[in-house]
């Protein structure tokens, strides 16, 4: 990403400090696929690597693929490497993502810094503005910082480090060289790394960019890489507003008399190019020196996670940062700007103004995402063409500095503070201004007004010797109406309570008004009487809020929670607003569809990609449960006759059977309810079963017996038929029913049909069924045509 002011980082971060060897495939070369496509140009000769250990098995697989480590950020488990440029450098971080060890690789990006304007000015209206005229503009009375009214209360005692992220610091100009930040644990210019902390001959801050202990913004070239002016004097205009040495009857005042300004020069002097990665090392650099603010005077489009994990990093330690909104001369509302755009806790976003409280035309507005004003137009500070250099400037990045420096002030004074208060006592405390007021103009800020030093350390001190009640957290328990995972949700219904606490230092007894500002919350205003609370002590909002979202909420929206707490002991009065995203547009049942296209989010087999099946539910979502379309939906046959079975006439596909319709078909006498198929076949002359073939098969058929020489005595073959058939006898026994003159109580034979000739009945009876008949005939009518008997 090329910058409006960066460089490649060199540190780690919390998410991989945190999550050892956590799995991240893909995600590094999404993030560069982005990049690219947003214009971005990275660096082929470069990669970052963090890893759960830089061992030699690590070094020696990247080496393979022609990268060599260049140096490691301090002591941190993350890497900067050169690399030959043996191919795209997508390639190579997607060969890089595949190594063992590896949690994070990145390519670095150049940021795209360079529209910050750099318009001279010649005095410093910004501190105390009694309408004097400025670059042919007359300035309107009060329309300053205040920094009079400040100085009244503090002009910086022991002053916390700020750091300044940008082109370096001139160390030598006298408004400067006793204003930095010294290193007391390092041995200068030894060459040994005395405090163990990475870095060797730290004393003055760190050249992340060049990987070096040299801040000097002259040793930048005065042409970019990319073809613009390099401004090489903006880091050190920048810590001239903030600490240029006061009451030295010459040169520039800075808002902090006795300020410690933390070099850390983010611009390479190859190109003058600034890297995400290079300002990810500052960031983590500046915490780990123990910077308490950050001034940040740039900005830039792309997208960084290491860069990110830095400002949270850096965020969960208690800094402050002052950031430039930027020079753009857009809204930040639509076009997305970062550092602005990570919404950190402790930040403010900061525009310019003019000597008349105008906002100039080229700084950036946002009505959430910049949070005020502040002067910075026609600014007078310190240069780099010697030891007393001055010029004038104007731009955003001029009225941050102003913002970082009151925090300072503050931190003087009141040290417990957190970085929270400090932002919340400068932002509550700004001079209304209607070119930046939301009520006036689409072109304005959160706060609607410009800085205001003096109101700031006033409400300041407010906050640190009253009872300090903050709003803390804001607990959501959908445990009985929802789905336990404390994410307000369409449907759900759940408990609200506010944890708060007091930081002051005596018993607070308050009370709280809610306001809610949501189409599908209600109630919109609650009142509630807590406890006391004892200092240093939390406390819950008791009873809790009970609030629904009801189904008919569809798309994701954010809902307001504006609080006042009153706190009866002192009067004191206390506001804060939280922003919660309500999510409406979910897909609960993961399936790829969302309420209320899908019918049921609780169940992934019902949504509109679903076949229709006989289930008893709408499975596809189309109105209509168990239609005609589903899968395993059955024919069924017109049946008048209600046997189940149907007669003539077309199907029809459903679940269910309808009313005059039976699943079989193939009734062959749909009048009669005992004709069906597969009725059983009785005796009573009609085909019961459809088979074509009527009383065959019978269940009350009779039993006769095979009878082939017509004895009236039957073999022991059975045959059942409803009517005696011809060739059977209803008597069995005949031991030979080839022969009439042999069957049971003959003449000539015994009783039980066996023969006194050896002769007779002692073969077995021949197997004989209507093919046998049919043989025995045809045996006698050859037996009588040769005369035999």
């Amino acid at each position: 990403m090329e910058a409006r002011y960066t460089a490649p980082m060199r540190t780690a971060l919390i998410l991989f400090a945190v999550v050892p060897g956590m799995a991240l495939a893909g995600q590094p070369v999404d993030e560069f696929d982005a990049n690219v496509a947003r214009g971005l140009e990275p660096d082929p000769g470069q990669l970052v690597v963090v890893a759960q250990d830089l061992d030699p098995p690590l070094l020696n697989a990247l080496r393979a693929l022609g990268c060599h480590l260049d140096h490691r950020w301090g002591q941190r488990l993350i890497a900067t490497f050169r690399c030959a440029s043996s191919g795209p450098p997508r390639s190579l971080l997607l060969q890089a993502t595949q190594i063992p060890g590896i949690t994070w690789a990145q390519i670095p990006f150049t940021l795209d810094l360079s529209s910050i304007p750099d318009d001279l000015t010649s005095s410093q209206w910004h501190h105390l503005n009694h309408g004097q005229t400025i670059a042919g503009q007359e300035g309107i009375v009060g329309a300053d910082m205040s920094s009079i009214e400040a100085w009244e209360r503090t002009i910086g005692g022991a002053t916390p480090i700020v750091a300044v992220l940008d082109t370096g610091v001139y160390l030598d100009h006298r408004e400067l060289r006793d204003q930095i930040a010294v290193n007391e644990g390092e041995i200068c210019d030894n060459g040994v790394d005395d405090d163990g902390n990475g870095y060797i001959d730290d004393c003055y801050g760190w050249d992340t960019a060049d990987d070096d202990n040299d801040v000097d913004p002259r040793t930048l070239p005065t042409t970019a890489a990319a073809g613009g002016p390099c401004q090489r004097e903006h880091g050190t205009f920048i810590s001239g507003l903030i600490a240029g040495t006061s009451n030295n009857g010459t040169g520039v005042a800075g808002v902090i008399w006795d300020g410690r300004v933390l070099p850390l020069k983010i611009a390479s002097d190859d190109g003058c190019r600034v890297f995400d990665t290079s300002v990810a090392e500052a960031l983590l650099y500046a915490h780990d020196r123990g910077a308490r603010i950050v001034n940040a005077s740039w900005a830039f489009t792309g997208s960084s996670t290491l860069l990110q994990e830095a400002f949270l990093e850096a965020e969960g330690r208690g800094t402050f940062f002052a950031l430039a909104a930027g020079n753009d001369g857009i809204d930040t509302n639509l076009h997305t700007l970062y550092p602005l755009a990570y919404d950190l806790e402790g930040a403010l976003s900061v525009t310019a103004t003019t000597n008349r409280d105008t906002r100039p035309p080229y700084a950036n507005w946002g009505a959430t995402t910049i949070h005020l004003g502040a002067p910075g137009h026609e600014l007078w500070s310190s240069g780099i063409g010697g030891i007393d250099d001055h010029h004038r400037g104007s731009g955003t990045s001029y009225a941050a500095p102003l913002v970082a420096a009151t925090a300072a002030l503050i931190w003087s004074e009141w040290p417990s503070l957190s970085a929270n208060e400090v932002r919340d006592a400068i932002l509550d405390s700004v001079d209304p201004v209607e070119d930046l007021d939301c009520g006036v103009t689409d072109r304005c800020v959160l706060s609607g007004g410009r800085l205001n030093a003096g109101a700031a350390l006033a409400e300041a001190e407010r906050r640190a010797t009253q009872p300090n009640l903050r709003l803390s957290g804001m607990i959501f328990d959908d445990s009985v109406g929802g789905d336990g995972d404390g994410q307000p949700e369409r449907g759900e219904t759940f408990d609200l309570r506010l944890a708060l606490e007091n930081r002051g230092p005596v018993r607070a007894q308050p009370d709280l008004t809610l306001h809610i500002d949501h189409p599908h919350l209600t109630p919109t205003s609650v009142e509630l009487a807590l406890s006391p609370i004892e200092p240093a002590s939390s406390a819950l909002s008791e009873p809790p809020v009970s609030l629904s979202i009801p189904l008919d909420c569809l798309e994701d929206t954010d809902a307001t929670f504006s609080i006042v707490l009153h706190d009866a002991a002192t009067g004191a009065e206390f506001s804060f607003t939280r922003v919660v995203s309500i999510r409406c547009d979910i897909d609960d049942d993961d399936d790829g569809w969302r309420y209320p296209e899908d019918c049921d989010d609780n169940d992934p087999l019902v949504n509109p990609g679903m076949p229709e099946r006989c289930t008893g539910v709408d499975d596809n979502c189309d109105g209509i449960i168990d239609g005609d379309d589903a899968l395993d939906a059955i024919a069924w046959f017109p049946d008048e006759d209600g046997d189940g079975y149907g007669g003539e006439g077309p199907s029809v596909n459903s679940c269910a059977p309808p009313e005059g319709y039976g699943w079989g078909e193939g009734d062959c006498d749909d009048q009669d309810p005992t004709v069906y198929p597969r009725a059983p076949e009785i005796c009573d002359g009609i085909d019961n079963n459809c088979d074509g073939q009527i009383d065959v098969g019978a269940i009350d058929a009779e039993v006769f017996y095979e009878d082939l020489d017509g004895d009236g005595w039957g073999s022991d073959r059975e045959i059942l038929a409803c009517e005696q058939p011809r060739f059977t006898a209803t008597r069995s026994g005949d031991c030979d029913d080839r022969d009439p003159s042999v069957y049971p109580g003959s003449d000539s034979h015994d009783e039980d049909c066996r023969p006194r000739r050896a002769s007779t009945c002692s073969a077995a009876p021949v197997e004989a069924g209507w093919l046998g008949l049919l043989a025995l005939v045809a045996l006698r009518r050859r037996r009588r045509q040769r005369g035999q008997p």
